[in-house]
């Protein structure tokens, strides 16, 4: 028993040796960090966002008029050309005002020719007579108003003869009215070219709207979603179909407003489908937004892609890369050995012979991993990899190099 408690003390005096041991060698020698040197390498900046692909237009497609629907004639995913059938509205009742409005034409027409071929050589004929009889009353009056004189004839007869003149007098002027109310330009004529007209516009007014009962596409264009089904009853305003125009095939991202400086129009990028995340294919910038979004603190680029991959499809997600900026050979260290890296005022802990110096450095281009200096160290440098131990200014400490550095 005796032994055993000589050993016990002897353990314990030897783990104390050990302890106190480590307090002093921590002490003046100081703790183990990583230190890496500032190395030359290439670093390209990239803005790495979010976004999805955009559509070069979004069509909704509804009707004009009430109806019921008779037949729907795409599906979606399916391409058309401008012109093709997409919706049919039941039209019996737009056909048949068609029909009423094509005989009102043929009326109103009819009632042209008759008056060009018939009326109008009637009344012409009507009025020369008039003026032959107005001349045969005058004559008669003139002679019987020279009988009278001579005491030939009783004045009766020239009553008669006076009466006659007018007679003849008022159908002349009837006859020249009718005949120049039915000429080319009378009112007559007048009045049967408005009718004409307006029969002609009826009949447009009922084609157009026999017309809107056959919903056509205007553009070639992807079946996005189809929202009807034949038997139902659809109202003007209603979004029957979506389609997404043919056209330039768009990205859309909304970066932080904080890239915005970093960003320029023609910057090349790469992007990449989430669905397809093995795949990139290549992009443009083509527009920046002139405006910030106040609710998010985002601007709105678009990317134009020269060469969609065939699997591309509208509102799908997508990961854009762009290439904001390179440099060769620039002065690099760690992200991780950069204090305060978002900050106006950055620093490294430079390794300066075995203790530590707490330095302002200024930055230039960052990557996934790298940072560059762009003042404040130079080559050879070394620069401390913060780990748990607190580090102060002037501290001692040892060195270990980083795995791989």
């Amino acid at each position: 028993m005796i032994r055993r408690k000589s050993w016990t003390w002897i353990g314990i005096a030897a783990v104390a040796v050990v302890a106190v041991g480590s307090i002093v060698t921590l002490r003046v020698l100081g703790p183990r960090v990583v230190a890496v040197g500032v190395a030359r390498r290439d670093i390209v900046q990239s803005v790495i966002v979010s976004g999805r692909v955009l559509p070069p237009a979004r069509i909704n497609v509804g009707s004009m008029v009430a109806g019921v629907v008779a037949t729907v004639a795409v599906r979606e995913g399916d391409h058309v050309k401008s012109g093709d059938l997409l919706v049919q509205i039941s039209d019996e009742e737009p056909q048949a005002a068609v029909a009423a409005a094509r005989a009102g034409l043929m009326q109103a027409r009819a009632r042209l020719r008759q008056l060009k071929h018939i009326t109008a050589k009637v009344a012409r004929q009507t009025h020369l007579q008039a003026d032959a009889n107005l001349e045969l009353a005058r004559l008669g009056y003139e002679r019987q108003l020279a009988l009278v004189k001579q005491g030939s004839a009783p004045a009766a007869q020239l009553d008669e003869a006076k009466r006659a003149l007018k007679v003849a007098q008022s159908q002349h002027d009837a006859s020249e009215a009718q005949a120049r109310g039915s000429g080319p330009r009378g009112a007559e004529h007048a009045l049967a070219l408005a009718g004409y007209a307006q029969a002609a516009a009826s009949l447009a007014q009922a084609e157009v709207r026999a017309a809107q009962s056959r919903i056509t596409a205007v553009t070639s264009a992807i079946v996005l979603a189809r929202a009807v089904e034949p038997g139902e009853l659809v109202q003007p305003g209603r979004a029957l179909l979506v389609l997404a125009r043919d056209g330039e095939t768009q990205l859309t991202v909304q970066p932080d407003e904080k890239n915005l400086a970093d960003l320029r129009l023609g910057q090349r990028a790469w992007a990449s489908a989430d669905a397809f995340p093995q795949e990139r294919f290549a992009a443009t910038v083509s527009y920046i937004a002139p405006s910030i979004d106040p609710q998010r603190g985002t601007v709105e680029v678009r990317f134009l892609v020269d060469r969609p991959p065939p699997y591309l499809r509208p509102d799908m997600t997508v990961s854009v890369n762009v290439e904001v900026a390179r440099r060769a050979a620039a002065l690099v260290v760690p992200k991780e050995a950069v204090g305060d890296l978002a900050s106006a005022r950055p620093w490294v802990l430079r390794l300066h012979g075995r203790r530590v110096d707490k330095h302002s450095v200024e930055l230039g281009l960052r990557d996934g991993h790298w940072v560059e200096l762009r003042n404040g160290l130079g080559d050879g440098d070394q620069v401390i990899v913060p780990g748990d131990a607190a580090l102060h200014q002037g501290q001692r400490v040892r060195t270990r190099r980083a795995a791989g550095g």
